[in-house]
């Protein structure tokens, strides 16, 4: 192993995932899911257990794309969305 070939993002990503599953911190995965979408719209290549190229599977791509974004601000978001549902009940 060479220690120049360490891909940080790639351990750093990891240790979020162990930590978001064993303290239950959906938060990290919401970031992770964003993290995701950005990186596949800069790059054209989402992965989704295969990679996916926007030059030859646009739908599959965007559609891709579209989950990682979409889900990760639901996650975001879902706390918010819980307590505004709370305080409009009790209201």
């Amino acid at each position: 192993m060479n220690i120049g070939e360490t891909k940080i993002l790639a351990i750093l990503g990891l240790l979020m995932v162990i930590t978001a599953t064993i303290f239950d911190m959906p938060i990290l995965f919401g970031i992770l899911y964003l993290t995701w979408a950005i990186q596949d719209l800069q790059s054209g290549y989402a992965f989704i257990l295969e990679d996916v190229s926007r030059d030859a599977n646009p739908i599959l791509y965007y559609i891709t794309c579209s989950i990682w974004l979409l889900g990760g601000l639901y996650v975001l978001a879902e706390p918010l969305i819980i307590k505004l549902m709370y305080l409009f009940y009790y209201l």
